[in-house]
Order: C-alpha cells, then structure tokens, then sequence
C-alpha cells in the first residue's frame, strides 16, 4: 500500500536490463558444463479471434504473430543451466492500434552439491500487451504489462528418508497505463518431507508452512498457511499428490472512516480485515506409454493479476495428452474456476467471477526441425460483481522452426 510512484519513477528499460544481467550472471557463474545446446527457433501463427478484448460487445479480427526465440542449455556433473529469451512481433488485420511487439528473458540455475543436497535459483523477465491474456482462468487486460520473478531455494537429506527445504519466491507485475493495479509478492515456503515407505509402500509425506505479503497500490495482504500433504506412487503410472490445511489472512486497506472533528463526516483512513479458510491443493495424474492424464483440484488465496487485490480462488482443471504416432500427438484441456474476494474490503474492488476454458490441439512434426500445431480455444467469462458476461471463440495454426546445436 505504500508503492507510491515507485513502479513508474524508474527508467522504463532498468528493470530488464537487471534482470537480464542477473540471468547472465547466474549462468555465466554455472558455465562449466559437459554438454551445452543452443536453440534458436521462430514460429509464425496465424489466428481467427471473435472477441479481441473479451468484452460484452464482440470485436472480431484476424491476427499474425511472429516469435523468435533463443535458448542456451548447460549440463555438467553436479550443476545444469538455462538462458533463454525472444520476442513477439503481433499484428491485427483490422484493429491496428492494437499492433504491438514484446519480449522475455529467463535463466535458472540448478546445483546438486554432495550428500543428498540440492540448490537451485531462477528469474524471468515478461513485457505482455495482449488484451486477451489468460493467466490462471482469468483475463489480465495486459495494458501494458511488465512481469519480474525470482525463485531461490534448496533441500539437503538428513537421512536416507527426512529432507526438509526452505523456497523464497518474489513476484512483480507493473501496469504502465494503470499503476492501481500494480502488485508485489513476497513468500517463503519451509517444511520437512518425509518417506513412508516402511509404512505405505511408494509413499512420502511432508509439513510445511507458507508466508506471504502482497504490496497493492490500495492495500497489504498477509496470508499465513499450513499444509499436511502426502504423495503416494502405484505402478509407476498413477501418482496421486495431496496438500490440504489451513490459512489466516489480514488485510490493511484505503477505506474512509468517521471524522471525529466533522465536518466532513468521513474522511481517508485505513481499515483492516481478517479472513479463516481451507486450502487444498490436489492433483491425480497418470503417465502411461502413449497417453497421460492430469486432474487438478485447488483452493488458495491468490493476488488476482489485473485486479489489484487478493481473492481466494478456486480452481478444476484436467488434461489428456495422446500420442498417435512417432510425429503426431495431441492434448485436450478444460478448467473451471471462481475468485471471490473478501466481503468486509472496499467494495469498489470487489471481485466475484467464474469462467471456464476448454482447449483442444493437436501437433504434427514435419521433421527435427519444423512443426505444424493447431488449436482451439473457447473461453467463458461471467462476472457477478459487474452483471457482465463474454464469450470468446479462437482458432490458430502455428508453423515453427527449431535447429538445435549440441555441443
């Protein structure tokens, strides 16, 4: 609640070229590898989009993008990195204003010392201004969109059976057009794993707490959550991974509030909010020699992207991936999700909507180089707090270009 100018008083190209050169140190210092490869790639897609900006009112159009990327792997004995990046070159037929160019970067680092222990360290830089972004279920309205994340964590095996770890995330999203719905996140994850063989065979189980503060242009989140979870193995196919606790959350907002010497009889304060709640977070999956099947269940409190706010989201989703052939294979997502914010919070930010996604594709290799991929996209959106509704309905068809080099 305290950014202030912050996310738009500085040059607007410092934040990535830190990022970018945090990403080349962290991979310049891991360089020492046995094998390497470098990637570069291009796609060019060309899609139809009966509603552009997912509104009430449907805007049509027809839209090219073009993508080069660039990637950079290293493998050694004891350390593995990444360097990668590209851009995005989009083009609309009709709605030209909407012509727009974006980029990324990304590197990770992972480091496995002697003795059971693991370290591993990773950023991402995003620019995004697509108006139909979906991230989580949910449409971000991009408007000018900049991302920044930093993971750090590691896990060291005190025994053959108890390993616990501790993971830091950091997660900023600037909007340059509108700085109200800017956010910061700040969480530490720490807890035990444990393997329960001699009790369940192909089982573990694990403790673990989180803590987080999202920073809003209009308020502080603080969540707190404990977890029990188990993950149990059958046959090498079927895995089942079940996390399920309990969270606090308090929130600090901007509110008015009686003015002891009126008039006026309100005046600019600060109101606070405290919230109870389960949280669950469960997946089924099952890889077999052609097909896998992933079957998602969750319930958390999020910072909900575009809105400026937290809400607690709940979310379904499942996936069927096939491969056919050596070269052709295809996939088959659908998810429904709700977000809901808290009741007692500045009702002029109040947040309650539902969508649902459903998404087939189907991917076809040419060769080792070149690759054709088909999708459909139907997207659902119904928003309760605004008594809106919108649909939209997208077919695209990708032709890309990779040429590995190995080293």
């Amino acid at each position: 609640m305290e950014q202030d100018n912050a996310h738009t008083s500085y040059h607007p190209l410092l934040k990535p070229l830190v990022c970018f050169l945090f990403l080349a140190w962290i991979t310049t210092g891991a360089a020492k590898a046995e094998y390497y490869e470098i990637v570069p790639s291009i796609y060019l897609t060309q899609e139809y989009n009966d509603n552009i900006f997912v509104t009430e009112d449907p805007t049509s159009d027809f839209i090219t993008t073009v993508g080069p990327d660039l990637a950079i792997l290293g493998v050694g004995e004891r350390v593995d990195w990444n360097l990668s990046g590209g851009l995005r070159f989009r083009k609309y037929l009709e709605n030209r204003l909407q012509h727009q160019q974006d980029w990324h970067a990304a590197g990770g680092v992972n480091y496995r010392p002697p003795q059971r222990s693991s370290m591993f360290t990773n950023a991402s830089y995003l620019s995004d201004t697509r108006p139909d972004r979906i991230e989580d279920g949910f449409v971000t309205r991009g408007a000018d969109r900049e991302r920044y994340t930093f993971d750090i964590g590691g896990q060291h095996g005190l025994s053959e059976v108890t390993t616990p770890f501790v993971t830091y995330s950091y997660r900023e999203e600037d909007f340059k057009f509108l700085p109200e719905r800017n956010q910061r996140t700040n969480m530490l994850d720490f807890g035990i794993r444990q393997r329960l063989d001699r009790l369940i065979p192909m089982a573990s189980g694990s403790a673990f707490f989180q803590f987080s503060h999202t920073d809003f242009a209009t308020s502080d989140d603080d969540t707190a959550r404990f977890f029990l979870g188990v993950e149990k193995t059958w046959s090498e196919k079927w895995r089942l991974l079940a996390n399920a606790g309990i969270r606090y959350t308090k929130s600090t907002f901007s509110t008015l509030v009686p003015n002891a010497s009126p008039p006026p009889a309100l005046v600019p304060g600060e109101g606070t909010s405290d919230d109870w709640g389960p949280v669950t977070d469960i997946s089924l999956n099952y890889t077999g020699e052609f097909t896998e099947i992933v079957l998602t269940a969750a319930r958390n409190v999020v910072p909900a992207s575009g809105q400026g706010r937290s809400v607690e989201q709940v979310r379904w989703a499942g996936s069927v991936y096939q491969r056919f052939t050596e070269r052709f294979r295809g996939s088959l997502h659908a998810s429904i999700q709700t977000q809901e914010s808290f009741k007692d919070v500045n009702p002029a930010q109040a947040v309650d909507r539902w969508s649902f996604v459903f998404r087939p594709a189907m991917t076809y290799d040419i060769n080792r180089y070149w690759s054709i991929d088909c999708h459909y996209r139907f997207y659902f959106l119904n928003d309760h707090e605004r008594s809106r509704e919108a649909a939209q309905n997208l077919i695209a068809a990708t032709v890309s270009f990779r040429y590995p080099f190995r080293h």
